[in-house]
């Protein structure tokens, strides 16, 4: 029982801790949501703000991960419950390295995929006439989707030439 009151007491810490980086921060104790950020009848930028409620989850885990890696109770055995490491067994540290490590190795496959998503959005704004407009959308897009949305929506379909454009087939009359 000691040993989930302490977890419960870390969690807790980090969670206050998350109350005061929330009042440090400069939205204050908000609800977590989108805000959008520019001038009125120009694009704006969709800006995720975490919110009272996300920080006090970040601590939380922020606290859980560096105690379960580095406190007293590291190599605690949480399977099998008995304190014997004859065999296979699970500790503390182990997974809470696998939640860091899952948090942290999301985030680099995230980052590869919004990579891919950029560099197709550059081509694809580099192909498009010039257009302030288009680029401001795509600079202020909220994310490497809504840029690449910005994006195709800014090119031109490529005008049609020939009996296609005019309607009237090769050498012949309507």
């Amino acid at each position: 029982m000691t040993f989930w009151l302490i977890i419960g007491i870390i969690v807790l810490a980090g969670m206050a801790g998350g109350v005061i980086n929330t009042f440090l921060s400069d939205s204050g104790f908000i609800k977590p949501g989108w805000e959008e950020i520019g001038e009125e009848g120009k694009p704006k930028k969709r800006i995720w703000k975490p919110g009272g409620i996300g920080n006090m989850i970040f601590g939380a885990v922020a606290a859980f991960g560096s105690w379960g890696l580095y406190g007293p109770f590291s190599q605690y055995v949480l399977i099998p419950p008995s304190n014997t490491q004859d065999g296979p067994y699970l500790a503390l540290e182990t997974l809470v390295g696998a939640l860091l490590v899952g948090i942290g190795g999301s985030r680099v496959i995230t980052s590869e995929v919004e990579k891919k998503i950029l560099t197709f959005t550059a081509s694809t704004a580099q192909a498009s006439p010039a257009d302030p407009l288009a680029a401001a959308a795509i600079g202020t897009a909220s994310s490497p989707t809504e840029a690449l949305k910005a994006a195709t929506e800014a090119a031109e379909p490529v005008p049609a030439t020939g009996a296609a454009a005019t309607g009237v087939p090769a050498g012949g009359t309507p």
